[in-house]
Formats: C-alpha cells, sequence, structure tokens
C-alpha cells in the first residue's frame, strides 16, 4: 500500500473517531470536522516537509494533532466569549451612565432662562397689585388670607386675581 492510500484508509477509518472527539469538546458537529480535516492536513503537510520520521502509532500522532487542534479553538473560543462580554459589560457601563444622566435632569433648570423670560413678560402686563399678589404667594409663600390681610383686600379679590 502506497502511503496516500495509507493516509486515505487511515483517514476513512479514524474519522469517525476523531470527529467524535472533537464534537464533545468543541459541542459543534461542523467545526469538529473541519478540526480533524485540518489536523490530517498538518500531518501530510510535516510529511511533504519531512519534519516526521517514523511514526510507529500514526493515529495516536493524528490524535494529538487533533487534541491540540481542540485546544486552540477552545482558547480562540475563551478569548472571543471574553472580549464580547467585556463589550458587553462597557454597554451595560454607558447605559448606566445614560440612565444616570437623564434622572439628574432637570427639566426646570434646563428651560431656566426661558421660564424666566415667560414670567418677566407676564408680570410686565399684570397691575402693581397683582403682581405684588404673585409675588408674595410664589416667593414668599404667603397664604390668600395673610396676602390679603397685608394688602388691606379681600381674600376673594385675590381669588378672583389667580
Amino acid at each position: 500500500m502506497t502511503e496516500p492510500e495509507k493516509i486515505t484508509d487511515l483517514f476513512e477509518r479514524c474519522k469517525p473517531r476523531f470527529e467524535a472527539m472533537a464534537r464533545s469538546y468543541v459541542c459543534d458537529p461542523g467545526v469538529a470536522e473541519d478540526l480533524v480535516m485540518e489536523s490530517f492536513c498538518i500531518y501530510l503537510e510535516r510529511s511533504r516537509e519531512g519534519r516526521i520520521g517514523a511514526c510507529p502509532n500514526l493515529p495516536a500522532y493524528i490524535f494529538a494533532i487533533v487534541r491540540n487542534q481542540c485546544l486552540n479553538w477552545l482558547n480562540r473560543r475563551k478569548r472571543t466569549l471574553s472580549i464580547v462580554r467585556e463589550l458587553h459589560d462597557d454597554q451595560i457601563r454607558q447605559i448606566d451612565l445614560e440612565i444616570r444622566s437623564l434622572n439628574s435632569l432637570d427639566v426646570d433648570e434646563l428651560f431656566a432662562p426661558e421660564i424666566e423670560t415667560v414670567i418677566r413678560q407676564t408680570l410686565e402686563q399684570m397691575s402693581d397689585q397683582q403682581r405684588e399678589i404673585f409675588r408674595l404667594f410664589r416667593y414668599e409663600g404667603c397664604s390668600y388670607k395673610e396676602i390679603a390681610a397685608r394688602l388691606g383686600i379681600s381674600t376673594a379679590k385675590i381669588e378672583y386675581v389667580d
């Protein structure tokens, strides 16, 4: 039997067992099949380059390559998942920051200049007595009864102005 025939025969005999082992670790039949195929290619490349001497147990040698391919794939997968987790954590931190920012946003403060302008313009349109009633009620926190007593007017007149 020629060398290519030996490899083909070995591939046909061992492929299902190698794929089952790889699948048990990588949990993906397609990936397992690819890893086994890559492992045979690695063996053939090393053999062609003369990097492999006499190999008394060729299936064990190729099995070791499959194992190493699985380890490499799992390590790459672990690094990928770690990066994805970091990105996910960064996104959560960014969302938390946006939530805190929105929660601390004070609409009154944001529109304070506009509100002040509207209040000033409205006050300018009021009579002196209406402005004083507004000032006492809004800024000094006086009740209608207190305002009426201070200004010498009835509470009904204050309610009417309101």
